[in-house]
């Protein structure tokens, strides 16, 4: 098999693109972009080790963190638009979440269908039986994608914090867009305060123009305070930066929430969550 770089992920991994889809490699050196790789696969891994099959969970977890990307999505979409255009329509129309109007209302479908752990939760039974009977391989792919997305936001390993992949239709193509929540309730043994201490929450989107974007705020419930701080590799312009103070002070207003909004660049500062890829240093790859 035979594939090219096209790059490398957020866990540091040379990104090669297949025609069995995209490959994570972890190498000790970096691989230039454009660099064509042709791997063999010796053997199957035996199907009867569990401790192998956790291992390839996890290590499907950290690319799906890492790359921002779904291309197994992109080809589903691909696939049914060619055949099943209704089916497809309906899916870009109303089901992936996309810029506009119904972007939350998508969002939070999606997050509540990860719930069930079934992608037909989803995007309903129509489509996974048409990619069963077109591309079974692709229709498998894409339900353990699913599956490792909805362990993620279930049992997360990044220590308390709960992780979600949310799609997001970007054109033709299907981005990911990382989302940490942590409630921050540490019961005091002695009950002398009882404070909200809030739920904390990161946005983090790599943009085409701006680059990498965080968002990371800080929720109390009981004191109706909201404080966000916006991260960027590099100072936003005013007029950007302007705009999201007045949206963030016009949302306070109807919602009667204070707070306020801070601005971070040069260093950003970003809070790094995704975990590393191997511990022990080890060299490997996953498919």
């Amino acid at each position: 098999m035979t594939g090219v770089v096209i790059g490398r992920s957020a866990l540091g991994q040379s990104v090669v693109q297949t025609h069995a889809g995209p490959i994570a490699v972890s190498t000790p050196t970096p691989i230039p972009a454009g660099t064509t790789i042709t791997f063999q696969v010796e053997a199957p891994l035996p199907d009867s080790a569990p401790e192998i099959a956790r291992a390839v969970a996890s290590k499907a977890g950290q690319v799906i963190l890492g790359t921002r990307s779904w291309p197994e999505a992109e080809e589903a979409v691909k696939t049914l638009s060619e055949t099943h255009p209704t089916v497809a329509q309906h899916l870009i129309n109303s089901l992936i979440p996309r810029p506009g109007a119904s972007l939350s209302s998508q969002i939070l479908f999606f997050i509540a269908a990860l719930r069930g752990g079934d992608i037909r939760g989803w995007v309903g039974d129509a489509p996974i039986r048409a990619l069963q009977r077109l591309r079974p391989e692709l229709a498998t792919k894409l339900r353990d994608d699913f599956g490792t997305i909805a362990k993620l936001s279930d049992d997360s390993s990044i220590s308390e914090w709960r992780a979600y992949s949310v799609p997001l239709l970007n054109g033709a193509e299907i981005d990911l867009i990382q989302f940490f929540v942590r409630r921050n309730l540490e019961e005091d043994e002695n009950e002398e305060a009882d404070e909200d201490q809030g739920t904390r929450f990161v946005v983090d989107v790599e943009l085409s123009r701006l680059g990498r974007l965080q968002l990371d705020g800080l929720i109390h419930d009981k004191h109706k305070r909201f404080d966000l701080i916006v991260r960027t590799d590099h100072r936003l312009p005013a007029d950007v930066q302007n705009g999201i103070r007045e949206i963030f002070s016009q949302t306070g207003e109807w919602t009667g929430t204070e707070g306020g909004v801070t601005f971070q660049a040069a260093p950003p500062n970003f809070v790094e969550l995704i975990p590393a890829v191997d511990a022990d240093g080890d060299i490997g790859l996953l498919v």
